[in-house]
């Protein structure tokens, strides 16, 4: 099975221009907290409901801030081809909980949540969980 065959295709978007506003109310009205920024269709970044918080909230910063000052750039995917063991690799070595599916020209093609893994393959989604969890876990005394 690959990305393609499990991803969420109905896919909200939004542009580096949107403001944080118009972002926040997005996510409300979609009942999500991870949303792709695009550019002409291709992914250029992220932004997430906790980016809104710790970027804009907890800085002061007004709900008119653009989007495209505040996003994450970093865009990590995988295309539609790949295989669900790849993409639970990937959000795991990235520690991430949403991956991108893109088209090799990187056209937003659709989404997989860690939350999609499990009904595929219980133990790939456990070592991908572990994986992303990582980054929150507090580090052992030596």
């Amino acid at each position: 099975m690959n990305c393609g065959d499990i991803m969420k295709k109905s896919v909200v978007f939004l542009s580096r221009e949107d403001t944080c506003y118009t972002a926040a109310k997005l996510m409300s009205d979609s009942n999500v907290g991870f949303l792709p920024v695009c550019e002409d269709q291709k992914v250029i970044g992220t932004l997430t409901d906790r980016d809104i918080c710790i970027r804009v909230v907890a800085f002061d910063r007004p709900a008119s801030t653009l989007v495209g000052d505040v996003m994450t750039r970093d865009v990590i995917a995988c295309l539609p081809d790949d295989s669900i063991e790849k993409a639970a690799q990937t959000m795991a070595d990235n520690q991430v909980s949403r991956l991108l599916i893109c088209a090799p020209n990187g056209i937003l093609q659709g989404i997989i949540s860690l939350s999609d893994l499990p009904q595929i393959n219980a133990e790939q989604a456990f070592q991908a969980f572990q994986g992303v969890t990582e980054r929150e876990s507090p580090v052992p005394p030596t």
